[in-house]
């Protein structure tokens, strides 16, 4: 008689186990629906972050705000200390044409002021993931009265492959590179050329820097970078440029043209593949490599070769170091790394270097 009362009861407590399980279940999946439709609310170590009112837009989607159409193009690489994932956003009108782009971060709002009037653009959370499903911003934009967002007065927003002509020169993008530097910067990787001259310099600017390049004609032009957008398709890499004639004195040369070195010194700034040759040797760039170190560089990767191509040694070189190979007859050979621009594409890939032999 025991073990059948037992029997009851081990059965009776199965039967309320189950339907416990059941209704904590439900309430499970009654949370997950609620979080969803209102914006979800993700709990982290951090504490919560509340999306309500947010709408969750993939990329290539766009939501309206008043007469305006606001497109995430891109969701960017980390950038900053705290490697925060921007919404790289597009404004258009009715009929589709790109009035405005922008990037905004995480927890901050934009206000654009255009002809049919203001909006305010707030991006809460953005997914960096790399399957486009997995790419989203969870974003409003609603009409506004509030005072316009104004980073880059005066500048013009330059994609992939796009030129700004000023008096005589022009400055291509030639990319945005990928995170350089503790602060995980994009810098513009820029082409200098004159017109009628052909070739001019080559540049790897900072957000917020200004230089000034001297031309063959010994004209003299500022150029800035406001604003880089580090997006992953074309239409979301872009920079916010100005180049305007200027009497200021030529910035200074990173590439110092005396290194140690006793006789004459052969400078360039080679692509991949390229080499700067003199007499005695050849230093030919094999690659811009990832990001190494607790200053996130990109050092040069090196081939040395003879003058008749025999490779002689590789090295790994960090901008600013100067690299030296024991040669023949007691000689040394070296080589100076001023700067690397590591972008994505060959031609935005290149060092600027200054060898020699002692």
């Amino acid at each position: 008689m025991k073990m059948t009362i037992d029997g009851k009861m081990v059965a009776i407590a199965a039967v309320l186990l189950i339907a416990l399980a059941g209704v904590f279940t439900a309430q499970l999946v009654a949370g997950s629906t609620d979080a969803e439709k209102s914006g979800s609310t993700a709990s982290t170590d951090a504490g919560a972050i509340s999306c309500n009112g947010f709408s969750k837009v993939n990329v290539g989607g766009s939501m309206q705000a008043g007469a305006y159409t606001v497109k995430l193009s891109d969701i960017a690489q980390e950038t900053g200390s705290n490697k925060a994932h921007n919404a790289i956003l597009e404004v258009l009108n009715a009929n589709g044409v790109v009035l405005e782009k922008m990037q905004v971060m995480p927890g901050t709002a934009y206000v654009y002021s255009g002809p049919s009037g203001r909006i305010a653009v707030s991006v809460c959370q953005t997914a960096p993931g790399y399957t486009l499903n997995a790419k989203w911003a969870k974003m409003k934009a609603v009409p506004t009265n509030s005072s316009a967002t104004t980073p880059c007065p005066g500048f013009s927003t330059i994609e992939i492959g796009g030129m700004l002509s000023v008096g005589g020169i022009s400055v291509s993008l030639d990319d945005i590179a990928v995170s350089t530097g503790a602060q995980n910067a994009h810098p513009a990787i820029l082409k200098v050329t004159q017109t009628n001259n052909g070739f001019v310099q080559k540049l790897s600017m900072l957000p917020g820097a200004s230089l000034t390049v001297l031309t063959a004609n010994n004209s003299k032009y500022l150029i800035s970078v406001c604003q880089t957008a580090p997006g992953y398709t074309m239409n979301a890499k872009w920079a916010k440029i100005k180049a305007i004639p200027t009497g200021n004195p030529v910035s200074p040369d990173s590439c110092p043209a005396n290194i140690n070195i006793t006789g004459a010194t052969y400078g360039g700034s080679p692509e991949i593949g390229q080499s700067v040759d003199n007499p005695v040797f050849k230093a030919r760039l094999s690659d811009i490599s990832v990001g190494a170190g607790a200053q996130n560089s990109h050092p040069a990767v090196l081939d040395i070769l003879d003058s008749n191509d025999n490779l002689l040694d590789s090295a790994v070189v960090e901008p600013g170091t100067l690299y030296a190979y024991n040669g023949m007859n007691g000689s040394i050979y070296k080589v100076f790394v001023c700067q690397t621009a590591p972008g994505m594409t060959l031609n935005a890939k290149w060092a600027r270097i200054v060898t020699g032999v002692n």
